[in-house]
């Protein structure tokens, strides 16, 4: 992504065109009556501009705080009698210093007007910018940035004037009297480092535009544009990822509707060979053939009820509470198996051994349900005993 940090100066406009790779990479620095369309007609350009400094009101508060959403909602009740306009005509950018159980905020604050008014007047340059920051703030990230190794430090750049303590601001002002700030920040702040000039006269002359580009690359960036107010490109942006979202939406769903379609011709395919097996499969669809062979196996059942008519499970019950025999049964089980065979299970208490052999001659006696080629099978065990017998067809 490039950035495009830009001030105007009088009639012409300073302006840097950067990148990030590890570090701030500034590709062109340039002062001109106006942008180069090939610049503005990079892709993904992101424009920075700031506020002049005195249309920026900062404030200092330390907070018994440390979550950043408890912050968020305290912050307008502890700004509110700090601020010489309403509050709901504010924009706010906070800056969170955590510091043990408290937090120092600095609140850099501005109103609508003051932003609608700097709009116009880039608007009237043909320039539409997608972060609106501070001059002040973009001179204190510029000092940060090429002075890491100085704690503290105090910047004068021609009426703007910043005073750092390792990542916190201390001051930040712009005064049309650059002698009068000079000697301001002196007194207050006299064993600070002080730097008046450049690692080079181009880092210096561009101070202001190169912190305004370093802006887009913060972790929290400041924004005095109200979120309402998306610039051009920011609405083209968002457009394209609108379509882009509605794209993948759509891709997403034929995927799934060909993946479930697989999936339904496969199953499909399985069931016809499975009934393909035991039915002559039509040229039909699935619900014909699956209805086609319901019919035959409806067909081939009631022709086996009439051949094979078994007892049911209450005539079973029925003719074992004839048997005159005194055991008692505790579990019955009536099991149909394919093709054509029931089988009953019995388990049975019994006063005696000599009891359970009753029964079990008694159940072979005629009139009898116990299949005669299978005969009955039984056995004992601590709990009782158990038997077995396929169970005999109705004539």
């Amino acid at each position: 992504m490039h950035v495009l940090g830009v001030v105007k100066t009088q009639d012409r406009l300073r302006w840097v065109l950067a990148y990030w790779d590890e570090k701030l990479v500034i590709e062109q620095a340039q002062e001109s009556l106006q942008i180069p369309e090939d610049v503005l007609s990079i892709k993904n350009l992101k424009i920075v501009t700031g506020l002049e400094g005195s249309s920026v009101l900062r404030r200092d508060l330390k907070l018994p705080l440390t979550t950043s959403n408890t912050i968020f909602e305290a912050l307008p009740f502890q700004l509110e009698p700090l601020l010489p306009f309403p509050l709901d005509q504010s924009i706010i950018y906070p800056q969170m210093h955590h510091l043990g159980k408290e937090t120092f905020v600095a609140a850099w604050v501005a109103t609508y007007e003051i932003v609608t008014s700097h709009l116009e007047k880039w608007k009237l340059l043909n320039l539409e910018p997608d972060l609106i920051s501070c001059e002040t703030l973009a001179l204190a990230r510029w000092a940060r940035a090429f002075f890491p190794k100085e704690p503290e430090l105090v910047v004068i750049h021609e009426n703007l004037g910043v005073a750092l303590q390792n990542d916190r601001i201390l001051c930040a002002m712009e005064s049309s009297d650059p002698a009068r700030l000079k000697l301001f920040l002196k007194q207050k702040y006299p064993l600070f480092t002080w730097v008046e000039q450049g690692p080079s006269p181009q880092e210096w002359s561009f101070a202001i535009p190169i912190g305004l580009a370093m802006e887009a690359f913060q972790k929290s960036p400041c924004q005095f544009r109200p979120k309402d107010a998306l610039s051009s490109r920011q609405r083209l942006r968002h457009r394209f990822l609108m379509r882009k979202a509605f794209g993948a939406g759509i891709g997403l769903t034929l995927l799934t509707v060909l993946v479930s379609s697989s999936i339904f011709y496969y199953k499909e395919a399985q069931l016809k060979k499975e009934i393909a097996m035991f039915h002559e499969l039509s040229k039909g669809s699935l619900e014909e053939n699956v209805q086609s062979f319901r019919n035959s196996l409806l067909k081939v059942a009631k022709t086996k009820t009439t051949a094979f008519n078994f007892p049911s499970t209450q005539e079973v019950l029925a003719w074992l509470s004839t048997k005159s025999a005194p055991i008692e049964i505790t579990h019955f089980e009536y099991e149909i198996h394919e093709p054509l065979l029931v089988k009953i299970g019995i388990d049975f208490q019994a006063p005696a051994p000599s009891v359970a052999d009753q029964f079990i001659k008694q159940l072979q006696q005629s009139p009898t349900f116990v299949e005669a080629t299978q005969g009955l099978k039984w056995t004992s065990h601590p709990q009782g005993y158990k038997l077995f017998f396929e169970l005999q067809a109705k004539p």
